[in-house]
């Protein structure tokens, strides 16, 4: 009787490398894969600054929503108005309320916001007199605030729908700017329209 002797085949190890075809696909796998990354860590870095923006934005309108329904009259400055937004820096937080005067002066808060803004690296306002710096001295001449304790301030005018000014020399804010890391985001206000654009969002 014969037997058959089985012999394994085993795959010849004559390769001596990738092919340049293996190269190209594996290098754009990888720059996909580092591109993901970067975009993923970018939007991250700046989610603080986007959210406070996109609240500001949101805010704003509910705010002017509510002079145009139940504001009694005109105030002559923003601090005078009875309905009116406060945005304050206080320890770590951005606090977004929209706030409501009683005739009788009594103050409540019709809805608030708090985000964590510990983050940030610049809030800024712009306005006719100049800048100030809420947190973050990135600009010459910037007038610093100090990140806890300052609110700003904006109301609308209910007869015309735009923006009441800041004090009784009529200084408005035309642009309020949030930064964290490389990302900032722009609120461009018109103030004799009332209108806000959000920019780079």
């Amino acid at each position: 009787m014969s037997r058959l002797k089985k012999t394994k085949k085993y795959p010849s190890w004559d390769n001596k490398g990738y092919t340049l075809i293996e190269l190209i696909v594996i290098l754009a796998i990888i720059g996909i894969l580092t591109t993901g990354v970067v975009g993923i860590f970018n939007i991250l870095a700046g989610r603080q600054a986007r959210e406070i923006a996109e609240d500001l934005l949101s805010s704003l309108g509910k705010v002017r929503v509510i002079t145009m329904s139940q504001s009694t009259g005109a105030a002559d400055t923003a601090a005078e108005a009875d309905v009116y937004l406060e945005v304050e820096l206080t320890g770590g937080f951005c606090n977004i309320s929209q706030v409501r005067k009683k005739d009788d002066g009594t103050i409540y808060v019709v809805d608030s916001i708090r985000i964590k803004s510990d983050g940030l690296t610049s809030f800024m306002t712009f306005s006719d007199t100049g800048i100030t710096a809420l947190v973050g001295d990135g600009v010459t001449g910037a007038e610093h605030m100090g990140s806890d304790g300052y609110t700003l301030i904006l109301a609308y005018d209910r007869s015309t729908g735009g923006f009441i000014p800041q004090d009784d020399a009529e200084h408005y804010i035309k642009k309020i700017r949030i930064a964290q890391g490389n990302r900032a985001y722009e609120l461009i206000l018109t103030p004799a329209t009332g209108k806000v654009e959000l920019k780079g969002a």
